[in-house]
C-alpha cells in the first residue's frame, strides 16, 4: 500500500465591518484519526479568539468552540501539523461512532432518489446482496461516466437527483448520488469532506467530498 506524510497548515481569516460584541462559533478543523489516516501532531493558533471548549461530536470529530474577543474586527485561526495517510483502496474497516448503522440509511433533502436516479441505479451490473462492495464499485464507476465533472454549475443546494438530470456536476453531487443510491438498496453511507491536493501547487484552495 502507498503512504504519503503531509505537513499542512491551514488558515482561516475573518474580517468584519465592525467591531464585534459577541461571537462564538465551533470549528471542525482538527483530522480524525482513522484506520488510513494517522495523526502525527495538530496544533491549533487563535489570533483575536479563545478556546471556549472542545468535544468530539456524534462522529467522532473534534470540535473546538471558540469565542471572539469582544471588540475585535478581525479573527485568524491556524492550524498545522503532520498527517499520514495510507492508500487503503477505499476500505476503512469497522463502523466507529456514536451512531448506529441504520441511521446513515435516511435519506435527505439533497440524497433522496427521483426517477433519474433509479434509472441510474437500475443500469448497475452485479446483485448487491452478493457482492456489495463490487455492486459500489460499479456505482461509483458510472456515476462518473453519466455525470461529468464540470465546476461552477451546481452549488451547495443542488441536489443528487438533479445532478444526474442534468448530467453535470462535482464531488460534492457525485457524493449525494453515491449516498442517495447506496441507501436505496440498503447499505449505510455518509458525506465526508477534507482536503484536496493538487500536486501543481504548493498552496492548496480545493476542498474535496467523498462517500463512506
Amino acid at each position: 500500500m502507498s503512504r504519503m506524510r503531509l505537513a499542512i497548515r491551514h488558515t482561516t481569516h475573518y474580517s468584519f465591518g465592525s467591531p464585534v460584541m459577541h461571537a462564538l462559533q465551533r470549528l471542525r478543523l482538527t483530522p480524525k484519526e482513522t484506520q488510513g489516516q494517522r495523526i502525527v501532531e495538530w496544533q491549533m493558533h487563535l489570533d483575536n479568539a479563545h478556546t471556549e471548549l472542545a468535544y468530539d461530536d456524534q462522529h467522532f470529530n473534534h470540535v473546538t468552540l471558540i469565542g471572539v474577543e469582544p471588540g475585535a474586527r478581525e479573527v485568524m485561526v491556524t492550524c498545522e501539523g503532520i498527517v499520514e495517510t495510507e492508500d487503503n483502496a477505499g476500505v476503512i474497516g469497522r463502523h466507529s461512532g456514536h451512531l448506529p448503522l441504520w441511521s446513515f440509511l435516511r435519506q435527505t433533502p439533497l440524497t433522496r432518489p427521483g426517477p433519474k436516479m433509479r434509472a441510474l441505479l437500475r443500469e448497475v451490473q452485479g446483485p448487491v446482496e452478493e457482492a456489495p462492495l463490487d455492486f459500489l464499485h460499479a456505482l461509483s464507476g458510472l456515476i462518473r461516466e453519466r455525470v461529468a465533472y464540470e465546476t461552477g454549475r451546481t452549488d451547495s443546494g443542488t441536489t443528487g437527483e438533479e445532478a444526474v438530470s442534468h448530467g453535470f456536476g462535482v464531488c460534492q453531487d457525485h457524493a449525494h448520488i453515491f449516498i442517495g443510491a447506496a441507501r436505496a438498496n440498503g447499505i449505510p453511507a455518509r458525506y465526508v469532506s477534507g482536503y484536496l491536493m493538487m500536486d501543481d501547487r504548493i498552496d492548496q484552495e480545493a476542498t474535496h467530498a467523498w462517500a463512506e
